[in-house]
């Protein structure tokens, strides 16, 4: 009681101390008190034990005891997953392969079109076929070029190439990747980014350096490069294109 009681008189006096100051001093003294308060409100139903140290618990894991899992798991609570995101990271490609196909994945490429939003500069029609507006899902999905490197690739592969009615590229790859065997789909999620960057490669070939290559040469760079990532250590690449 005479706890309370003097916790009570030492309220009020602080109280009347910030109600006779004003300006930048009374603010700051409004601020200890409401924070004064908050930690009164948390401590009153604690025993202080004088001399005890104290002990830090992390309430985001079972044990208490804090990890950098457990602190990214917390702070991407309610925010929205990414479907495809497991299988990109993955699959075996160059880090700036993934990347890239991560960005053209949430369409964050520097396509014509984002440029436009941004208010830059940018073609009206796509680099590669000239016919339509250059989309990150057109470029490299439904543009007439891309189909044809598509097609050439993955029948060079042997991998199955039936286009239907993706119109975006998770759902192409996704398509794709499930009319391959079981056995063969590792080699072909990095013949399918490989591909994917062969295409955006070409396109700024044409529209920073003005060279324009056919859809066979596209094909044989990505044979090339396939054979030098296999090389490299996508062994299952190898395995799908030399079998």
């Amino acid at each position: 009681m005479l706890r309370a009681a003097l916790l009570r008189k030492k309220m009020d006096t602080m109280k009347e101390n910030i109600r006779a100051d004003g300006g930048h001093a009374g603010r700051e003294k409004r601020q200890v008190f409401v924070e004064y308060v908050h930690l009164r409100a948390l401590l009153l139903d604690r025993t202080v034990q004088p001399g005890t140290p104290d002990s830090y618990v992390w309430r985001w894991t079972s044990n208490g005891i804090y990890s950098s899992k457990s602190a990214y798991a917390m702070l991407n609570q309610g925010s929205e997953q990414f479907q495809g995101a497991s299988r990109i990271w993955n699959t075996w490609a160059p880090l700036k392969v993934k990347i890239f196909f991560w960005l053209a994945s949430r369409r964050r490429i520097w396509t014509s079109d984002r440029r436009r939003r941004h208010g830059l500069a940018a073609a009206p029609r796509c680099a590669l076929c000239d016919q339509e507006s250059e989309t990150c899902d057109h470029l490299l999905v439904t543009c007439p070029f891309a189909r044809e490197v598509w097609w050439q690739a993955l029948s060079w592969a042997k991998c199955s190439c039936q286009f239907g009615n993706a119109s975006t590229l998770q759902d192409w790859w996704e398509q794709s990747e499930g009319h391959q065997p079981e056995t063969r789909r590792k080699g072909f999620n990095t013949l399918f980014m490989l591909t994917a960057w062969s295409i955006w490669k070409e396109r700024n070939a044409r529209v920073f350096e003005g060279k324009i290559s056919t859809s066979s040469q596209v094909v044989q760079r990505i044979k090339g490069d396939a054979e030098l990532w296999a090389q490299g250590g996508a062994k299952k690449l190898g395995c799908l294109c030399w079998e």
